[in-house]
């Protein structure tokens, strides 16, 4: 067996390992963080500094000096809470019943679809109900 000690930078193999560890860590770096952040066609990623911001995952307004984001969709003003149902009579049961046969086509009679919609059995009332709210404010639609 040889005296010559493995890890040691007088050995050609571990030098050319070691070396090529670090090549091979700085050219990922550099394509990762650098260069394909910077081939994007987007008005962010303009400059070294942006480009490696944006593919370290930090968020745009951080590093731009942006506003936040205006979401591009209608967003639910609902708040479900212990009072949202306070309001609930027999007579709007009674209303509700009628309109809720519609539902029955797409989530089924008994609130198990069979088809590949959601399924309304076990859910709670409240929540329901702001979907509800939600479908008759254009916050939600059907084909999301």
């Amino acid at each position: 067996m040889s005296d010559e000690r493995l890890f040691t930078f007088r050995s050609r193999w571990f030098t050319f390992s070691v070396l090529g560890m670090i090549g091979l860590a700085v050219v990922s770096a550099l394509i990762g963080f650098v260069w394909l952040p910077s081939a994007q066609r987007d008005a962010g990623f303009t400059g070294i500094w942006n480009a490696i911001c944006s593919a370290a995952g930090v968020p745009r307004t951080w590093y731009s000096g942006e506003s936040a984001v205006e979401p591009k969709i209608k967003l639910s003003s609902v708040q479900v809470t212990p009072q949202l149902l306070i309001n609930v009579t027999t007579n709007s049961v009674g209303r509700g019943a009628p309109l809720a046969l519609r539902c029955t086509m797409c989530h089924g009679e008994r609130g198990m679809s069979e088809a590949n919609s959601p399924n309304l059995a076990g859910q709670y009332a409240s929540v329901i109900y702001k979907q509800l709210l939600d479908f008759q404010s254009g916050a939600r639609n059907t084909t999301r």
